[in-house]
């Protein structure tokens, strides 16, 4: 497959990499040929609720990287894509957009709202998987998967009922998230904390007998006092002492409730007394487990205060907030307000503040689920340091709560019978479904993303599951998303749903901070592609990161990759200007010292690399691969060989195109469009076809060696003593191989001399001329002086010092600086060459 290229024209991104991943894909190049040597990995499904971000970009290309690098070690590789249909996500995104382009959304029924969101999803599926494509992803297209598929519903359904007729799944009335705007449970990751300026306000509560006695509580939330249902103050305490298990009244309800000790209770925050608020406050209802208090709710699912807030009902939160403090301050039960900055959970949908609340709701029983499971063996987690965190989080699992009150998911398989409430749990009741009700809610996104192993490998169809070889995903949802796959898929299939999982960090801005709308600092992976090309984006985001650890993205450092990728065209550029139709017989034997060098310096970069990369150290082998193109062959080898006589060109060539062509094999699981294109000008078949190279275990010539040492001696000389381009340095070759390697020495500012000399290898000798370089260094001083001097006197200046902006004035500190340096070491250097003289 030796498609038509041109090498002759610029650098041009575009050019390269038009046409090639519909070749690629139409080949059948990213479908697994045999399921007996498979290396199976699960793409993350992408949100449909917009495009792909630089975490995307990041996560697909190490992804890539890998798969790449396993289909060329002879595995069938087998990378499943998808698209998650993100609950509560896409229906607020869509019902946004509804506002502006399709008011006939809000008067339609549930089911026609759906209809309407999936086909906007559809599209947006098609956006996002084009702009994978121009990543040059080897997906597996043809198996494409979607969280609310038909297929995927089977599965969900299936292991829903396996669940709650095990025990696992359960309904119960118990304190959720709740997002007052959009009237749903939401989950802890939809959850923002932000901080806000409030005001911690201190209440009076009296003693049920002695009004004269009384306790000071500080709270910000005196809305929901009407729910209180005692204070707590800690046993340690000794302030409070006499006020144990007395009542206290309450100041807005007149309600007596007791005081009870606790020693959840900080002291040092506020008074050290704490309202117990069960119905409003997750840490209060965990404290009254013990203490089997009546629940009281006064805000409703609106988040509007109810009956049971007397003249303030029908007021919003904040609205109350504000009215009951004035009431307080007005009935002398406030002592005072002070200003406090604290964290509020924000739904990360809606904007709105989250409440507490109360509500029926189905969970999975997440720590009875781990101890049915007993999970002996888990995945290797690359880096292992997340070993312990999963096995922390094991250990302080929580009941999931699961049904969301939305109109976009899968609906909860559960039927309610009309008269007496019983339930059936499954796709329909099998008899008399007139006499039943399904449930209106439906499943958290994350459930059936939790099963997408079983989505991805088609369990309905087959359960003779096989564990995917690979999962790279965020430490992000490693809890939210790993664990619960881990779990839903092992109590499913009796096996683990992957070997490994690979974590990285997410990509952080120039400043190290985290990338979010509020700051307006994201980066967009297409505008990058459009104006670096995918390869030099990929280069980047593979060869800047550590397992586990956050990327800090550098703009700068693509265009360093992109200088890379430039470099390495121009070198392909000559070495085809290389190419005759002379035949020759290449013989390993009669290697020029530079060829050998060169397959030697390949051999050992192909061992390192392939070792790294079998490790996951994906950065370090691309950074080890990168150093040897650019030092090794364009600045050494293909300098060497402009060098060599016009007799060795063929055989320089066919050299020159052998170590192109491995560089390009290497480079390809990073920069597979610029690779495929060199490999291509020098074989007729696909880099896809290529095979990883073996190790040949070339020794390192060591007189090669010798010769770039004497090289970078005399060019350090020359700088030493700053030397210009006209000064010649006079150098003696010596040695039985001199004349072997006097052509490596063809420099415009050597002047060469050889001496037979059999009794050594190979040695150099400079002819000192100090003369020369005392002109030489003695210009150079006057220069420095004379910019001490100018520098000084800027720095001096008041009027400089006083006006001048401050990056201004630092600068030329710096140049002072730096001038006085350079004057000393030329200084020094003068009074050693007049002594020595």
């Amino acid at each position: 497959m030796k498609d038509k290229f041109s090498f002759q024209k610029n650098y041009d991104f575009n050019l390269v990499s038009d046409g090639l991943y519909e070749i690629w894909n139409n080949a059948g190049f990213f479908k697994p040929k045999d399921k007996n040597n498979s290396f199976t990995a699960i793409l993350p499904p992408p949100n449909l609720t917009g495009t792909l971000h630089i975490g995307h970009a990041f996560e697909v290309s190490i992804t890539d990287q890998i798969m790449r690098f396993k289909k060329m070690q002879g595995f069938s590789i087998n990378w499943i894509p998808g698209f998650d249909h993100a609950g509560i996500a896409t229906q607020t995104k869509y019902e946004k957009i509804a506002l502006k382009e399709n008011q006939k959304y809000f008067d339609a029924d549930d089911d026609k709202k759906s209809e309407m969101i999936m086909n906007w999803a559809l599209n947006q599926s098609e956006i996002i998987k084009n702009q994978l494509k121009s990543l040059g992803v080897c997906l597996n297209w043809s198996e494409t998967k979607f969280t609310l598929s038909e297929q995927a519903n089977k599965i969900v359904n299936n292991c829903f009922k396996n669940l709650y007729e095990n025990g696992f799944i359960y309904q119960a009335y118990t304190l959720v998230n709740w997002d007052t705007k959009l009237n749903t449970a939401i989950s802890n990751i939809e959850v923002i904390n932000k901080p806000v300026n409030q005001h911690l306000h201190y209440v009076v509560y009296k003693l049920a007998n002695d009004s004269k006695q009384e306790l000071i509580v500080a709270t910000t939330r005196p809305e929901t006092i009407f729910a209180d249902v005692c204070l707590l103050v800690n046993p340690k305490d000794k302030r409070y002492t006499n006020f144990w298990n007395k009542l206290v009244v309450n100041p807005l309800t007149g309600k007596q409730i007791p005081v009870v000790t606790d020693s959840y209770v900080d002291i040092k925050f506020g008074t050290g007394i704490l309202k117990c608020t069960p119905a409003h406050d997750f840490n209060d209802y965990e404290i009254n487990t013990k203490y089997k208090f009546d629940f009281l709710s006064c805000i409703d699912s609106n988040g509007i205060l109810n009956q049971n807030a007397s003249k303030f009902q029908g007021l919003s939160v904040l609205q109350a907030r504000n009215k009951i403090v004035k009431w307080l301050e007005k009935n002398k039960l406030l002592v005072k307000s002070i200003p406090l900055t604290s964290n509020v959970g924000f739904s990360e949908r809606s904007g709105t503040v989250v409440e507490p609340m109360l509500s029926k709701q189905w969970f999975v029983d997440l720590p009875k689920l781990k101890d049915h499971l007993y999970l002996k063996k888990y995945p290797d987690f690359i880096p292992k340091r997340f070993n312990k965190q999963v096995s922390n989080w094991l250990n302080k699992l929580k009941p999931w709560c699961i049904s969301r009150q939305l109109i976009w998911g899968h609906k909860i398989p559960v039927w309610f019978e009309n008269n007496t409430g019983e339930i059936v749990v499954g796709e329909k009741p099998s008899k008399n479904l007139q006499n039943y009700t399904r449930s209106k809610d439906v499943l958290d996104t994350w459930f059936s993303s939790s099963l997408w192993p079983l989505i991805c490998l088609n369990w309905e169809q087959d359960d003779s599951f096989h564990e995917t070889e690979l999962l790279v995903t965020g430490y992000d949802i490693l809890f939210f998303w790993v664990l619960r796959m881990l779990f839903n898929s092992f109590f499913e299939t009796k096996k683990l749903p992957f070997k490994t999982v690979l974590i990285h960090g997410l990509v952080r801005d120039e400043q190290n901070r985290k990338m979010s709308k509020s700051l307006n600092n994201g980066i967009d992976p297409v505008d990058l592609i459009r104006n670096y090309g995918a390869d030099a984006v990929r280069l980047f985001l593979c060869s800047n990161h550590t397992p586990g650890d956050d990327l800090i993205f550098s703009e700068q450092k693509i265009k360093s990759a992109w200088n890379f990728l430039n470099k390495l065209w121009n070198v392909t550029k000559f070495v085809i200007q290389l190419e005759n139709d002379q035949e020759i017989s290449y013989d390993l034997d009669k290697l020029s010292l530079s060829e050998t060098w060169i397959l030697a310096k390949l051999d050992k970069v192909i061992q390192k690399i392939t070792k790294l990369l079998d490790k996951f150290q994906l950065a370090l082998a691309n950074q080890i691969l990168v150093k040897f193109v650019w030092d090794d062959f364009c600045n050494t080898f293909i300098e060497a060989i402009k060098k060599e006589p016009n007799q060795l060109k063929p055989q320089l060539f066919y050299t020159a195109k052998s170590v192109l062509s491995n560089i390009a094999i290497l480079l390809s699981i990073t920069v597979p469009f610029l690779s495929e294109r060199i490999y291509q000008q020098f074989n007729n078949k696909s880099v896809m076809q290529a095979t990883w190279p073996l190790a040949t275990k070339i020794k390192i010539p060591k007189l090669f060696d010798l010769v770039l040492a004497a090289i970078n001696d005399l060019r350090n000389y020359r700088k030493q003593y700053m030397l210009n381009s006209q000064q010649k340095l006079v150098v003696i070759l010596s040695g039985k191989n001199a004349v072997d390697v006097k052509q490596y020495f063809n420099f415009s500012w050597i002047e060469l001399k050889i001496e037979t000399n059999k009794k050594v290898s190979f040695k150099y000798q400079i002819v000192d001329d100090t003369t020369q370089r005392l002109k030489s260094l003695q210009k150079q001083q006057a220069f420095f002086e004379s910019e001490v001097k100018r520098s000084q006197a800027i720095v001096k200046n008041k009027s400089f010092l006083e006006k001048a902006p401050k990056e201004k004035v630092k600068s030329e500190f710096l140049k002072l600086e730096e001038y006085q340096k350079k004057l000393t070491e030329t200084n020094q250097l003068i009074a050693k060459l007049t002594k020595a003289h």
